[in-house]
């Protein structure tokens, strides 16, 4: 995205009409991409555009690596606004609003990354503890986090003795990466007891490391412990496209029993909430897949979003070339896991089409024969650009026959829903990306104004 000088200009220029207009639903529209639809550039050029108010709001709580990327591309990219006032201050009072634990966190996980924030940043400390906080970042003293001392005391001992340093790191919640980076996780599984270990993973790991590390935890702490350490973890919010790619990934590899558990505990709820938006449930989808090579391309995205839009009848398949449509092992060996998992589960059974020349040649012949009013059609497509188009699925005949018809293009970052009549029309690489596209659809449509001052909340819009 970042490689098109005309795209971002015609980009900023658009986001710039649409603030002056409407500044805070232009504002809520991306915080919802990236807060829900954990989408990173877009909404982090078209912030470019914000006022000082609302460029802070934006920021609260982000990772430290997301306001130093803005920084770096204010920078070095001609089309967005330079490192000015209004920028530094807006960044400066995020760093403050963050708080103590917030700052220590994000210090200790990303040193480097702060430091460069704030030497360009340079926020006026207003409290002890943040100034002691950011001259530790910057070197200029020590500081009397807990956090940060730990932090000290683990870096002191990990090479003379790792065993010192694991017992820190069992007293306190250091990030896992600092642990996982300085301490081999061969050496960590071999010192330490089950017991410990558990106590190690629940003080360290996120949700999205306890879910990229799963495969691990459940190997060494074995399924029943590794469905405990997930009811702790899963309190705080994680990411859907996090659920379903473990979920995949732990029934691939045998796991049946956490990998159940996470669907019907975790995953199934953010289903719910996509279908609450669209207002329809499962039992009306009838799911056409684009099974071509472009699509096998990005096949984990087809998997999850498959598995995401737990289509309860057949799945239909079409392709733009007749020998990836083959349903044989060498073929389906990307998605057969993912495809297994929604028959398993739902689907009766797996139809192939055929060959057909594109997408929309598709839905058309597949309309004609199957379309019903009490029907949803959605369609997962390698053909992002051309789907994300309103006029061109108004040429497609027989689609007025469906209830709704949702395309889904599988490529690009852009989260922006199209909709006209029974249609929508959107682009997104994960389950999160068609939720947030979504609920700035129900924004885009609703009247009325919003309290900033609960902007934390846009994530709930549409529901």
């Amino acid at each position: 995205m970042l490689s098109d000088d005309q795209f971002l200009i015609d980009f900023l220029a658009v986001v710039r009409l649409a603030y002056r207009k409407d500044p805070e639903k232009t504002f809520l529209m991306s915080t919802i991409a990236r807060n829900v639809g954990l989408i990173k550039d877009p909404p982090l050029l078209a912030s470019d555009v914000f006022g000082r108010e609302h460029l802070s709001l934006f920021f609260l709580n982000q990772p430290i690596g997301y306001y130093r990327r803005f920084l770096s591309m204010s920078r070095e990219l001609d089309t967005m606004s330079g490192l000015g006032r209004r920028k530094k201050g807006a960044l400066a009072k995020a760093l403050s609003e963050g708080g103590e634990e917030w700052n220590a966190f994000q210090s200790v996980k990303s040193k480097k990354k702060m430091r460069d924030v704030l030497k360009l940043v340079h926020p006026p400390p207003p409290s002890e503890e943040l100034r002691g906080i950011w001259g530790w970042v910057v070197g200029r003293g020590t500081s009397s986090n807990p956090l940060i001392q730990s932090y000290e005391s683990f870096m002191k001992w990990k090479d003379s003795s790792f065993e010192r340093a694991l017992e820190i790191a069992l007293e306190t919640p250091l990030p896992w990466s600092v642990v996982r980076s300085n301490i081999s996780l061969e050496a960590i599984l071999n010192r330490l007891s089950e017991k410990d270990l558990f106590k190690l993973f629940a003080n360290t790991m996120s949700p999205f490391d306890v879910l990229a590390q799963l495969s691990t935890v459940v190997r060494t702490l074995g399924e029943d412990v590794a469905i405990d350490l997930l009811r702790e973890k899963l309190k705080e919010r994680v990411a859907a496209y996090s659920l379903a790619r473990a979920v995949l990934g732990l029934s691939a590899q045998g796991y049946g029993k956490v990998s159940r558990w996470l669907f019907w505990n975790a995953l199934l709820e953010k289903s719910e909430r996509l279908y609450d938006i669209l207002g329809f449930d499962e039992d009306e989808v009838v799911l056409l897949l684009d099974m071509s090579d472009q699509a096998f391309k990005r096949h984990k995205i087809l998997a999850e979003m498959g598995l995401f839009l737990r289509p309860k009848g057949t799945i239909y398949l079409f392709s733009k070339s007749e020998d990836s449509l083959m349903l044989d092992d060498e073929v389906l060996s990307s998605t057969e896991a993912g495809l297994e998992f929604w028959t398993a589960l739902y689907s009766e059974e797996l139809l192939p089409l055929g060959e057909k020349p594109g997408t929309l040649d598709a839905m058309e012949e597949f309309s004609a024969k199957y379309a019903s009013k009490d029907k949803v059609l959605v369609v997962l497509t390698s053909e992002a650009n051309e789907m994300n188009s309103i006029p061109a699925l108004n040429y497609v005949n027989n689609l007025d026959k469906w209830k709704s018809v949702v395309v889904v293009g599988l490529g690009g970052d852009d989260p922006l829903p199209m909709s006209y009549g029974n249609l929508i029309s959107v682009k997104g690489r994960s389950p999160d990306a068609l939720i947030a596209s979504l609920r700035m659809l129900k924004l885009m449509e609703s009247e009325g104004s919003f309290d900033l001052k609960n902007f934390e909340k846009a994530s709930e819009i549409g529901t």
